[in-house]
């Protein structure tokens, strides 16, 4: 099994995204290679303001590129909502403190 590409910092890029204005939880954050020279990503960003959505998904696109190299990115863009407080789905892995059981 593959695991994040070793150029890509997972800790790193999960602070950023979470950084920007209006992103209040991701999810489903998946990092691998296409080759030895490209890096695909995708992940859910749920942001506070629905009606953002394209702002916060093109802030996000030129992060991933420019700042973290990645060339592929899928970025699905949902509304927050307060039962993602209980998810253990819903929330970035450094806020998980154990194991999710399926």
């Amino acid at each position: 099994m593959e695991g994040t590409p070793a150029h890509i910092n997972y800790g790193n890029l999960q602070s950023d995204l979470l950084s920007i204005n209006g992103v209040r939880t991701l999810h489903s954050l998946h990092v691998w290679s296409l080759n030895m020279n490209k890096t695909a990503l995708a992940v859910h960003l749920a942001i506070d303001e629905p009606e953002k959505a394209t702002e916060t998904m093109k802030i996000a696109s030129k992060l991933i590129r420019f700042k973290h190299g990645i060339h592929l990115a899928t970025i699905q863009i949902e509304p927050y909502e307060t039962f993602m407080l209980s998810c253990k789905f819903c929330k970035p892995l450094f806020e998980l403190n154990t194991r999710v059981d399926i």
